[in-house]
């Protein structure tokens, strides 16, 4: 954690226990926030990472690693599992629950477009989407390819983009239901993250190809 701008940092929490190290994080303020483990737990923290409580959220099923946890707002949120399971929350992530329809393949990164409408990419560049906030998902786009995909944002409903390897990415201006591919020139690694300032503004992260 840092409060001077990355200038320093300490360490909040640490474990070398076997299946605890966090794969995933997202906080709605400096006390509140989750962190998702290797061994499929959901942490949270009020009071800024000084204290974390942790829950296995689906004591009935191992999920392995949780990849990605967002949220809209304060209630609704959702988060995505190394075995391909999708589950959403309308309480805060007090509880959670399984989605009734999963993807084929395992989904690495999560994005709201608006609050009822989420996005995934994942494995095979397979990318999904909810129109009932995580409850069902359908694919929005499929690829014989081996390559993942990696990134996500949405700018709205209608425009986003996904990354994968290769300097390979997608955009959408239809709300997925078409996605146009294109190539970043020079670029062979993976293409971890992208953020959509607007139409013509964008980042995105890789690693050296």
């Amino acid at each position: 954690k840092t409060v001077d701008q990355g200038d320093t940092w300490s360490v909040v929490w640490s474990s070398t226990t076997s299946g605890t190290g966090i794969t995933a994080l997202y906080f709605f303020s400096a006390d509140t926030g989750f962190a998702g483990t290797q061994g499929g737990n959901i942490m949270k923290t009020t009071d800024g990472g000084v204290t974390w409580s942790s829950t296995d959220f689906d004591p009935s099923n191992d999920q392995g690693d949780i990849n990605d946890i967002q949220f809209h707002d304060t209630d609704h949120g959702v988060l995505t599992t190394n075995y391909n399971g999708m589950y959403h929350t309308s309480d805060g992530g007090a509880t959670w629950v399984a989605a009734t329809t999963n993807p084929s393949s395992g989904q690495f990164a999560l994005c709201y477009a608006d609050a009822t409408t989420l996005f995934s990419c994942g494995n095979s560049q397979s990318i999904y989407k909810s129109t009932d906030g995580g409850a069902t998902w359908t694919s929005s786009h499929s690829s014989a390819s081996t390559n993942v995909a990696l990134g996500i944002d949405f700018l709205d409903a209608d425009h986003g983009m996904v990354t994968s390897e290769d300097g390979q990415y997608f955009t959408t201006t239809d709300g997925g239901a078409s996605w146009s591919s294109n190539t970043i020139p020079g670029q062979s690694g993976l293409m971890h993250g992208v953020v959509m300032l607007d139409l013509n503004d964008l980042f995105v992260c890789a690693t050296p190809g």
